[in-house]
């Protein structure tokens, strides 16, 4: 079944997640100077990909955010994922602070795991509203899972 799109609430939620990752490259504007700097663990990504990944992640979260904003099925727990979301794109932001700005990084990965956990969490909520939505999440915790791996790794080899 085919639904209008709320044009206004689609652009606010992408408006909100990009936002927000234009907020974190604030944080990380030098980060591709440390990165090269650091030794890294294997898997390590060349830094120009992390911009890509990012941007691509924070539109599929702007459209999930977006797909739980519209649903009125499952009031409870819409609210519920709402926050979550909200408290994972919070959490997403303050890892940047954490892990560049103040470069403590092992402080950092254990917020890395919180992270993780927190978004693990919002994809299994935003499942109960909106199965899609859910499944837009999911290279997002991916990569959150992936970020640990890295942060710890780098953490570790850079002691």
């Amino acid at each position: 079944m085919f639904t209008a799109i709320n044009l206004k609430k689609l652009l606010t939620s992408l408006l909100f997640t990009l936002g927000m990752g234009l907020l974190g490259g604030f944080f990380t504007r030098n980060a591709a100077i440390d990165y090269a700097a650091w030794v890294k663990p294997p898997l390590a990504p060349p830094s120009y990909l992390f911009g890509i990944v990012w941007t691509i992640l924070y539109i599929l979260m702007g459209i999930a955010f977006y797909r739980i904003r519209i649903n009125r099925n499952h009031p409870k727990d819409r609210q519920s994922a709402i926050i979550l979301f909200i408290l994972v794109m919070c959490f997403q932001l303050l890892w940047t602070v954490f892990f560049f700005t103040f470069n403590f990084k092992g402080f950092a990965a254990i917020w890395c795991g919180l992270l993780f956990v927190l978004t693990a969490l919002c994809t299994i909520v935003f499942s109960a509203v909106d199965k899609t939505a859910a499944k837009l999440m999911l290279p997002t915790l991916i990569w959150t899972g992936f970020a640990l791996y890295l942060n710890i790794g780098i953490w570790l080899l850079n002691r």
